[in-house]
């Protein structure tokens, strides 16, 4: 194949993904892991789990696929699991720190 020659690379691909639907999900799976990569920060979070956490967010995978802010996704992922539950949770504690920082009222 011509690198020169996009056209006829795409072609081929689609071809190849059209007779082989396990390759067509591995190569979703793959772009959709370098689209997420590129939206990323250059500094990755690595965290140790229990296997009961990662099979509740495991299980929050299908439901996410519904939501109509997360679903616009090709794929949603382990790690789409992994950056939504982060993200949500840091909003619960920053909402719950603005609450404690309000001065109260006085008592009489």
């Amino acid at each position: 194949m011509d690198p020169a020659r996009p056209g006829e690379i795409l072609d081929r691909l689609a071809a190849m993904l059209r007779g082989n639907p396990h390759l067509a999900s591995r190569t979703l799976q793959w772009l959709a892991d370098m689209e997420e990569s590129e939206d990323m920060a250059a500094d990755p979070l690595n965290i140790r789990v229990s296997p009961e956490v990662i099979e509740r967010m495991d299980a929050l995978i299908e439901f996410l696929a519904t939501l109509p802010n997360v679903g616009v996704q090709p794929t949603i992922t382990r790690s789409t699991v992994h950056r939504l539950a982060l993200v949500r949770g840091l909003e619960v504690l920053e909402a719950e720190r603005a609450a404690a920082e309000r001065p109260r009222g006085r008592k009489k």
